[in-house]
Order: structure tokens, then sequence, then C-alpha cells
């Protein structure tokens, strides 16, 4: 499985996205967690969630492909929530 990281342009963290391929078709399995992200709540930790678009070219627009879970008080957060999405190699 091929792992990358994405470093915020807020610098509010860290995004990881593991990439899994399907057999014999062109669809990605998206994975996303975070590491480090700042605590942005007052009285508690930040309740992060992550909404996922995809752009197939860049003259096609943003497509929206879903949104995780909120988990409630955690910077260092898993989602149990993946996203299959069609991919040209």
């Amino acid at each position: 499985m091929n792992t990358q990281s994405y470093a915020s342009l807020q610098s509010i963290g860290t995004m990881n996205s593991q990439i899994g391929f399907a057999e014999s078709s062109q669809k990605i399995e998206l994975f996303v967690s975070a590491r480090g992200l700042l605590d942005m709540d007052v009285f508690s930790k930040s309740d992060p969630y992550v909404k996922v678009f995809f752009k197939r070219s860049p003259l096609n627009k943003e497509m929206f492909v879903g949104k995780t879970e909120t988990i409630q008080n955690n910077l260092n957060p898993n989602w149990n929530r993946s996203f299959v999405v069609d991919y040209v190699f």
C-alpha cells in the first residue's frame, strides 16, 4: 500500500492518506488519518473531520466524494471511513 503525507497550508497539522488499488479496475480506495492537529477548541480538544473532493483533470470542476465521521476530542485521528474513486493512471 502506498502512503503519502500532506502538510496543511494553514499549518494546523498533517494529513496522511493510504491508497489501495482495487484488482483489475481503475478504482482507488483512500484511507485518511491526521497527526499533530492544532487544538482549535477552547474547553476541549478539537473535533476533526475530513471532506474529500476529487478533480478528474485540470479542466474539470472538483467533485464532492464524501465526508468522514467527526472524531471527538482527538488531535491524532484515524478515520474509519474510506473513499473509493475512479482514477485513470
